[in-house]
């Protein structure tokens, strides 16, 4: 009889697998699933090649992160997950076996994914599916602050993945906030993180699914389009303002004019300027980071909607369930009935 070894080997993303599950090597990450810790799928052998990855379209992402068992891995591979680029910054690897996401708080550069080529803008999500080539270029010497994270995805042993080869959203200042605290809770996992993170990934991608996409001329705009469109647009600076100011205040209603203030715009200039760089108005901004908050309510919490509607600021519950739906597409009840995980 065939004498059989524990075989033991290390994948692309830094993690060692084999009979006993998976170690984590090179920087933090959060394994996410129901009713146990969650492990990479291990090869069979060391020569055999892992499962190929089924690409799922962006639109059934939402649906995917709502199933219990889906085991989702999110971390930033020993690397920081706000980045600033050096002025001699590139990518060029092959592809890799995690989904890779950035969003680009400023500057811009050239992208290659796979056989796509696109000039990705400050405000705006790169989304690269894995197994795709990457070769990435700064277009000139403005800073460029990205943040960034792999995300992994498996139903048994199966891996999933976005369907190749990326997406990509030029108007996605909105989602920057998500980025944020996703990167906040892998940097800094606590007993509750794989719960939380499972949340805010469902708010990103619900936001996401909801960006304009970007047809084939827009996607290939050249340098003297993004400057002229950056001067008819907020700057880094006063959207990274917004957006904190935005952050403190909430769950009250943070005003248009308050809002202006931290730009320091008047408020017409600023509505002008606001719609133009996130793709919809400052009131439709306020709601959806207040909607945000309300889906993380109610997959994690035991309150009832009359109360989580209360803590955000809502006098009526019938008026919160209906601009709940007006955004997210589904009633309260029944969000909270699909996020919640199996018993």
């Amino acid at each position: 009889m065939e004498r059989r070894r524990k075989v033991l080997h290390k994948g692309g993303d830094g993690t060692l697998r084999g009979r006993g599950g998976a170690m984590e090597c090179g920087g933090n990450a959060v394994a996410l699933a129901c009713g146990g810790a969650a492990v990479a799928p291990r090869r069979a052998k060391a020569a055999s090649k892992p499962p190929q990855s089924k690409g799922v379209p962006l639109a059934d992402w939402p649906a995917l992160l709502m199933d219990a068992k889906v085991r989702l891995r999110v971390d930033c591979h020993g690397t920081p997950g706000r980045f600033v680029a050096p002025p001699s910054w590139k990518v060029d690897m092959a592809g890799l076996d995690s989904d890779l996401l950035y969003y680009i708080a400023s500057g811009s550069f050239d992208a290659g994914v796979g056989p796509v080529r696109l000039t990705v803008t400050p405000g705006s999500l790169l989304w690269c599916a894995q197994g795709q080539a990457l070769d990435f270029r700064r277009r000139d010497a403005q800073p460029l602050v990205l943040l960034r994270f792999r995300l992994n995805a498996y139903r048994g042993r199966r891996s999933l993945g976005l369907a190749p080869p990326q997406v990509y959203r030029r108007r996605a200042r909105g989602i920057g906030a998500w980025f944020e605290r996703i990167i906040d809770e892998v940097a800094d996992p606590i007993p509750t993180s794989e719960l939380h993170l499972r949340g805010l990934l469902l708010c990103l991608m619900t936001e996401v699914v909801r960006l304009p996409a970007e047809d084939g001329s827009e996607a290939a705009a050249t340098a003297e389009g993004d400057e002229a469109a950056a001067a008819r647009t907020l700057t880094a600076a006063q959207c990274r303002a917004v957006e904190r100011y935005g952050q403190e205040h909430l769950p009250h209603w943070p005003k248009v004019a308050q809002l202006a203030q931290a730009a320091r715009l008047s408020p017409d200039y600023f509505s002008r300027l606001f719609r133009q760089t996130y793709g919809h108005s400052a009131r439709d901004y306020v709601v959806r980071q207040r909607i945000g908050l309300a889906r993380l309510y109610l997959a994690q919490s035991t309150h009832t909607i009359a109360e989580i509607a209360q803590l955000l600021g809502y006098r009526d519950v019938f008026y919160f369930s209906r601009q709940f739906k007006q955004v997210t597409g589904a009633t309260a009840t029944g969000y909270r009935r699909e996020a919640a995980p199996e018993p």
